[in-house]
């Protein structure tokens, strides 16, 4: 799924039963009531997701790299399952900024909030900003 706008929404793409999917250039914003803005296996890049009042703006299994997240009330980026990677992406304005089931990489990422990691394994370097919370 590549470029296009969701506004104003209960609950955004959804394509956690897809494994590959690419989901690339969307701007999601004003999303509330459901659990996130975009949920997917596979590769989530380039997207912006604003406003966004669910439990994480982006969870995916995968590469997550160069997304825009904020004003996310909840939180940015979940990760859930190790073996994921999270790079160059910038998370403001979230309780949480990234939670991330470990082994997985966190690097290179502007955050303005906690990583909470769960398990073992995670490298987290290169973030700036960054409160880390976990083993």
């Amino acid at each position: 799924m590549r470029d296009g706008t969701v506004s104003n929404f209960q609950n955004g793409i959804d394509l956690s039963t897809s494994t590959g999917s690419i989901i690339e250039g969307l701007h999601l914003g004003g999303g509330s009531g459901g659990n996130v803005g975009i949920h997917a296996i596979g590769i989530v890049k380039g997207n912006d997701v604003e406003g966004w009042n669910g439990s994480c703006g982006i969870s995916a299994r995968g590469l997550v790299t160069g997304n825009y997240l904020g004003a996310n009330i909840q939180g940015g980026i979940c990760i859930s399952d190790g073996g994921s990677a999270v790079i160059g992406n910038t998370v403001v304005s979230t309780k949480i900024a990234v939670r991330v089931v470990c082994p997985s990489l966190v690097t290179e990422n502007a955050i303005l909030g906690q990583i909470i990691t769960s398990g073992e394994g995670c490298n987290i370097t290169n973030n700036a900003n960054v409160a880390v919370v976990g083993p």
